[in-house]
């Protein structure tokens, strides 16, 4: 009986120990630099698109996702105050600002990435929807190594923001003249599902 209590024993320890080594071998995955790359910026988009759910109850819609033949854009927002493209990062490092501008190739990478982006949607809603409207191109920066901002930095023609301002900015935006937001949203959604029945996504 002894016997048979201590290879039970031994089966717990072992199965415990295969447990822990599966656990382990996963975090070491998700905390590789590719793996958590991705997983920081999933989180990112995530955080950025439930503050943008929250503004529909202020006439705001948004669309995620969108994706071009080259590149593709985070979301998509429309609303009473205009029309914004907006480009998420998370970083884990430092984003150094000096003279109003980054000194990082990378967070450099993202305000080009941001104007891309604006300039895409700009021409997919007049040249395919003929809906002419100007848009504004924006990078929102999560995570630890954000910039200590308390209001936006514009760059150009993109605007900076953390993530603790972007509700504050697109609802404070200066209004447009018409009401575009369901015309561009449709026009967006449209696009996103052609890409997707013909297999470009």
């Amino acid at each position: 009986m002894a016997a048979r209590f201590a290879h039970r024993d031994v089966a717990f320890f072992a199965a415990g120990a295969a447990v822990v080594s599966a656990g382990f071998i996963l975090w070491l995955s998700v905390e590789s630099t590719p793996a958590r790359r991705q997983f920081d910026g999933a989180e990112g988009e995530r955080l950025t698109a439930g503050i943008l759910r929250g503004l529909r109850s202020r006439r705001w819609k948004c669309a995620h996702n969108i994706h071009f033949l080259a590149g593709d854009v985070d979301h998509v927002v429309a609303g009473p105050g205009g029309v914004f493209a907006i480009e998420t990062k998370w970083t884990n490092d430092a984003c150094p600002v000096k003279n109003g501008a980054f000194t990082n190739e990378w967070d450099v990478k993202a305000v080009r990435q941001a104007q891309r982006g604006a300039e895409r949607v700009g021409w997919l809603l007049a040249g395919n929807y003929n809906v002419p409207v100007k848009v504004r191109a924006l990078v929102v920066i999560w995570g630890p190594g954000r910039p200590k901002l308390d209001k936006p930095l514009p760059m150009g023609d993109v605007l900076v923001v953390t993530g603790q301002l972007l509700r504050g900015v697109i609802s404070d935006a200066e209004a447009i003249d018409t009401d575009l937001s369901s015309a561009v949203i449709e026009a967006i959604d449209d696009f996103a599902r052609e890409r997707h029945q013909h297999g470009d996504t």
